[in-house]
C-alpha cells in the first residue's frame, strides 16, 4: 500500500495504489504450483505426452501470470480536475470533478460483486475491486457509479471536499 499527497506543478494531487488481498495472492500461488506439479507428474510417469502437456501447462501459467500481473492493483489519482482509476492495461476511467453527484464510502461485497477485479454489480453499479471490504463510489452525470476498492476511503472524501470548497 502507497499513498501520496503531493504537490505537482503547485497543484495538488492524491494518488494510491490498492494491491490485491493476500488470499487472492495465495491462491494464485497455489494454482501456478498445481499446474507445475501436473506437468512434472504427467511428463514423469507418460513420457509420451511430455510433448503436448508442457506447452499446454506452459501456456496456461503463461497466461494466468500475465493476468495476475495485469490486475495486481489499482492506481487511483485525484488532482483538482479530475479522478483517474487505472485497473491493468485496458480499464481506465476517468471522472470530472465538476461532473460529480455525490461520493462517499462504501462496502465491497460478495453479494453485489460476486468476485474480485472488474465487475458490474447487481445494483448496476461498474467496480474495479482487489478486495472486499473498504471502497468508495463516485456518480457522475449520465455515467454508471463506479465503485473502487481503497485503503483510505476517507482521505478520498476529505481530498475531493477541499478541491470542491466545501
Amino acid at each position: 500500500m502507497s499513498i501520496e499527497l503531493k504537490n505537482i506543478d503547485n497543484k495538488n494531487s492524491y494518488t494510491e495504489r490498492v494491491w490485491l488481498s493476500i488470499f487472492v495472492i495465495i491462491g494464485f500461488i497455489l494454482i501456478e504450483g498445481i499446474l507445475i506439479a501436473v506437468t512434472v507428474t504427467t511428463s514423469i510417469k507418460v513420457p509420451a505426452t511430455m510433448t503436448i502437456t508442457i506447452p499446454i501447462c506452459s501456456g496456461i501459467g503463461l497466461l494466468l501470470l500475465l493476468i495476475f500481473i495485469n490486475y495486481s492493483s489499482i492506481r487511483i489519482t485525484i488532482n483538482e480536475s479530475e479522478i483517474n482509476v487505472k485497473y491493468g492495461v485496458f480499464n481506465k476511467k476517468t471522472i470530472q470533478i465538476d461532473e460529480l453527484i455525490s461520493y462517499g464510502g462504501t462496502n465491497a461485497s460478495i453479494r453485489i460483486y460476486l468476485g474480485f477485479g472488474v465487475r458490474i454489480g447487481t445494483d448496476g453499479s461498474i467496480a474495479f475491486t482487489t478486495r472486499f471490504g473498504k471502497a468508495i463510489r463516485f456518480e457522475s452525470e449520465d455515467k454508471r457509479p463506479l465503485v473502487v476498492s481503497t485503503n483510505n476511503p476517507e482521505k478520498i472524501i476529505t481530498f475531493i471536499d477541499q478541491i470542491k470548497g466545501k
